[in-house]
């Protein structure tokens, strides 16, 4: 998969499941795409990936004029009641929703930060942005461990196809008979998603094809 061609190596979604608001990972930069608009940013020049509240100045400002203007105006009967009763409310309205503001993905480079509002920020969004900084401060490709069952590797001669996505382990699993590889996804040109799984836990999954020459055999640690 490319965009912009750019390789991607990871993606995730900056809102739930949405197509307009996407973040992908290549292997030098982070890429933002929101409603087509394409935002890159060198993994070198990051210094802070973080989530915060930011004030939405424009509804802000507006309340705190049309608020008092309004009262002003019906303290001296200037226009129907009604209609200023109505403007002052929306006033309180648009400075309460301003003073609310939203949450924003915050991108700090070394030049100035980037704000790009979200919802509610995913536990899978958390998740990719700590690999996006692993990535960054890596000294070499990230490395990680998968289990494939006997049956799989028999079937196999130099390729093996996963046609359902398999979970990636940070740490050796404790297994007692499937055989547990090394392995390094980006190097095998292999694209890392994180995912949630049915109890909440944010994990690392991969799809597509593997060479075996990139399984490195682990030797299994007995529970």
């Amino acid at each position: 998969m490319f965009i912009d061609d750019e390789p991607v190596i990871a993606q995730c979604f900056l809102e739930d499941r949405s197509k307009n608001k996407n973040c992908y990972l290549s292997y030098e930069k982070l890429i933002v795409v929101i409603s087509g608009r394409i935002s890159k940013f060198e993994l070198a020049d990051i210094t802070q990936l973080s989530f915060k509240r930011k004030l939405l100045l424009l509804p802000l400002v507006s309340g705190g004029v049309l608020a008092p203007f309004s009262l002003i105006a019906i303290f001296n009967d200037v226009l129907s009641l009604w209609l200023l009763l109505i403007m002052f409310m929306s006033g309180l309205l648009l400075a309460y929703y301003g003073l609310e503001g939203r949450n924003t993905l915050s991108i700090t480079t070394k030049v100035k930060e980037y704000d790009y509002f979200i919802d509610t920020p995913s536990r899978n969004l958390k998740a990719f942005l700590g690999f996006v900084l692993r990535i960054r401060d890596h000294k070499g490709e990230p490395k990680y461990y998968i289990s494939l069952p006997p049956t799989l590797l028999k079937r196999s001669n130099a390729v093996i196809e996963l046609r359902e996505e398999v979970e990636l382990y940070e740490t050796p699993p404790k297994l007692d008979s499937t055989p547990v590889f090394l392995i390094e996804p980006l190097r095998s040109g292999l694209q890392v998603v994180y995912q949630s799984k049915s109890n909440g836990e944010v994990v690392p999954y991969i799809t597509g094809k593997i060479s075996m020459k990139d399984l490195v055999p682990f030797p299994q640690e007995r529970p």
